[in-house]
């Protein structure tokens, strides 16, 4: 085989690979988006939230808008992405509820604060552990 053969051969391979790669990042995606949304609701249940707010965000960036949008970005994605390299962001979590009790989240505004800790544990074993593993499935079986 020549070598132009075998760069040919592993330029379609790379190819079948990057397709593969793109539907996994939706995936990681969505499970970002869920975790930020979950984690959200539970520290912050009371917040507002309704339709028209999203339409405004979507279609025009001015006045309350900014304010969602900062949290739909910062609170709902950045946070949950840094999270999966170690990065937990419980101290934070915790001031920003208002959680300041003896333990993490122990003495909070809602009853079901203690739910951030385990949550955030549930999400790295799957983002660490199963997704890694998954990756290397899709790219063993696309090889």
């Amino acid at each position: 085989m020549r070598p132009i053969d075998s760069i040919f051969v592993q330029t379609i391979m790379i190819g079948r690979m990057m397709k593969d790669l793109m539907g996994f990042c939706l995936f990681v995606l969505l499970m970002i988006m869920g975790f930020g949304v979950a984690i959200q609701a539970i520290q912050f249940p009371v917040e507002p939230f309704d339709f028209r707010t999203l339409i405004q965000v979507i279609y025009r960036f001015g006045g309350a808008s900014h304010i969602f949008l900062y949290i739909l970005i910062e609170l709902i994605h950045k946070r949950p992405y840094f999270q999966i390299f170690g990065n937990l962001y419980l101290d934070v979590m915790q001031a920003e509820s208002g959680c300041v009790g003896p333990w993490d989240f122990s003495s909070c505004g809602t009853s079901r604060s203690w739910l951030v800790p385990v949550l955030v544990g549930i999400y790295l074993m799957i983002t660490n552990i199963l997704l890694v593993n998954l990756l290397i499935a899709i790219f063993n079986a696309t090889v």
